[in-house]
Order: structure tokens, then sequence, then C-alpha cells
């Protein structure tokens, strides 16, 4: 399991082209529509919002940040 949660006062890393990650996770999902909602439920943000979600997820992954604006990607398991 992994937790996301807001980190008051946090000032996040820029992506792509600002100060250098932390961390970065490429996670897989069997359904990536619904991983979007969680992920979007729990305070993430896209970073490339994608047109159409289903077909985002047959072409590759998707970006997003965490609360705390450590970017991370959703991919099709």
């Amino acid at each position: 399991m992994i937790v996301v949660q807001r980190a008051p006062g946090h000032v996040p890393p820029g992506w792509p082209d600002g100060l250098s990650q932390q961390m970065h996770f490429d996670l897989a999902t069997d359904d990536a529509v619904a991983a979007d909602e969680r992920v979007l439920d729990a305070g993430g943000r896209r970073l490339r919002p994608p047109d159409d979600l289903a077909d985002s997820a047959r072409q590759g992954s998707r970006v997003y940040a965490s609360p705390a604006g450590h970017p991370f990607c959703l991919r099709s398991a």
C-alpha cells in the first residue's frame, strides 16, 4: 500500500524542467478510468490531461502529481 497525503507548506518540485524529483513511481492498473478517479479523489492532479482516458491507457502512461507535487505515472497493466 502506498499512502498519499497533503503536507502543508511543502514546495513541490517542478516537472519536467524544474527542481529534481525526489522519487518517481510508475504504477500499473487494469482499470485506467477508475485509477484516474481514485488519484483525483485523493487530491492528486493530472500533469498531462488526456482527452480520452481509455484511449490514453492504450497509448502508454498518464502523468500525475501527488498532493505534494511529486510526479508519478499510471500505466496499463
